[in-house]
């Protein structure tokens, strides 16, 4: 290899290491911006759904949490359909 064809190939490499790098930054950024969006999701879930310690929990244990919840919700409903039905009952 001549010294010409080692002066293409390290300002090839140099460009290459350039594009790596940013590609790595807008990755880097990518994820940090999902990573985001999942942290928002996991408040929003634990406002909306009154759940507890979502942070640190896995997402089997929220999902858990998200059943029991929504088994509370039916279980409240079932309740009121039974009072409702009771009271035109006696009406």
């Amino acid at each position: 290899m001549n010294n010409e064809q080692e002066t293409e190939e390290i300002r090839r490499l140099r460009e290459d290491l350039v594009s790596m790098n940013i590609q790595l930054k807008q990755l880097d950024e990518a994820n940090q911006a999902w990573q985001q969006y999942q942290q928002n999701q996991l408040v929003l879930l634990r406002d909306r759904l009154k759940l507890t310690d979502v942070d640190n929990l896995s997402f089997e244990d929220i999902v858990q949490q998200i059943e029991n919840h929504f088994n509370d919700l039916n279980n409240q409903l079932v309740e009121l359909q039974d009072i409702k039905s009771n009271i035109f009952f006696f009406l």
